[in-house]
């Protein structure tokens, strides 16, 4: 399916180390490389309307922005709440939801 809003490179690059940080601690494996992981794809997979993507497109790359701002200011709370809503967007629970 063709958006009309994608993901920046930058962001995706930045969401697929965060997936890939939290794999381990939920128990979660994507069976692929860290480059392979297809973020839009699972975007599709789990929201069927395309406004409803799109939306959480949006959200990606404001909560990536956000990730960014909050590492340079090492603020390690807001910085973890930051990587476990994009966690959630992608359809994973934390341990402690």
């Amino acid at each position: 399916m063709i958006y009309s809003k994608r993901l920046s490179l930058m962001s995706a690059y930045c969401i697929r180390k965060i997936l890939i940080k939290y794999q381990d601690e939920y128990n979660k494996n994507f069976g692929v490389a860290e480059a392979q992981i297809d973020l839009e794809q699972i975007l599709s997979d789990l929201y069927i309307e395309k406004i409803s993507i799109e939306n959480r497109i949006h959200n990606l790359e404001t909560l990536v922005r956000m990730h960014q701002v909050l590492s340079i200011q090492k603020t390690v709370d807001s910085l973890h709440d930051v990587e476990l809503q994009i966690y959630n967007i992608f359809g994973f629970k934390s341990g402690s939801d």
